[in-house]
């Protein structure tokens, strides 16, 4: 009698025993062929892959014959093989310098090529791989800038590809620029992103300084010629004068004596560059 054995389950590629043990009183043929180790032992091997994402099934025949009387009285039986997919899962990921990527329950932080494998509920593999990229954040740099109220100036980031402003006070230009004019001290911020979206940001402080208030006095506005006078400027740090009888002085006190009726004029600037307009007294 024929015994190919109970139907059997396993998975891709695995290989699982089917019929029973040899009995040298019988021949064994096995059909079909396909996946089997041999088709003329009593108990062969079964190895087939499945690459689809559901069970396939396989049926195998046994033919038994008497080893005495090959051809008299063939017995036959059949057995089901059932083989399970395994599964292959591949994902690849960028994620930002300082964050983790969750890979079923472990968080990595670093780049690099990983495998877990789990089971199916039919107990085959199922295999994850990760390919994981750690994008560096962009360094973002933009120098603190120093002005004078009712200037303006270009505020000029590096480091980065793209780049947003807050507050964002006028048009961003390719390269994020922005150009800025504040009335008092303001501070912004420029976000930097990479290729990968990665950010980083800087602070950037935009000092805004006051225009000097000068003043410039003479010291008696009405004289005889060949009398002295005494020109005093005040309310900068640095004076730049223009009129007659003066030297390339840049104090604030100016002593002349007066051949000619004039006019004088100052312009102040203070430590910080600031300048006032320009400021006349009369002689």
């Amino acid at each position: 009698t024929s015994n190919a054995g109970p139907n059997v389950q396993t998975c891709s590629n695995d290989p699982v025993s089917i019929g029973t043990n040899t009995n040298a009183n019988y021949n064994y043929s096995w059909s079909p062929s396909n996946g089997l180790s041999s088709t003329s032992v009593s108990n062969p091997t079964v190895t087939m892959a499945n690459n689809s994402a559901v069970p396939i099934t396989q049926n195998y025949v046994v033919t038994t014959t008497l080893t005495s009387n090959p051809g008299a009285c063939p017995t036959t039986d059949t057995v089901s093989v059932t083989i399970h997919p395994t599964f292959t899962t591949a994902l690849s990921d960028t994620i930002c310098d300082g964050s983790a990527y969750n890979f079923n329950g472990t968080l990595i932080n670093t780049t690099g090529f990983y495998i877990d494998t789990l089971n199916t509920i039919y107990g085959c593999d199922s295999i994850i791989t990760l390919d994981l990229l750690i994008s560096n954040n962009p360094v973002v740099t933009c120098p603190d800038v120093q002005i004078c109220q009712g200037d303006s100036t270009l505020l000029t980031p590096l480091g980065a590809l793209n780049y947003t402003w807050n507050p964002s006070v006028n048009a961003i230009d390719n390269l994020g620029q922005m150009w800025v004019s504040p009335n008092n001290t303001t501070t912004y911020i420029v976000t930097g992103s990479n290729i990968d979206g990665c950010q980083n940001n800087d602070t950037v402080t935009v000092t805004v300084n006051p225009m000097p208030t000068t003043q410039l006095l003479a010291s008696d506005n009405s004289v005889c010629p060949n009398d002295p006078v005494v020109l005093n400027a005040s309310g900068a740090t640095t004076y730049s004068w223009t009129g007659i009888d003066l030297t390339g002085f840049t104090g604030n006190v100016q002593s002349i004596i007066a051949l000619n009726s004039g006019w004088y004029t100052i312009i102040g600037t203070t430590q910080f560059g600031c300048t006032t307009p320009t400021i006349v007294t009369g002689k």
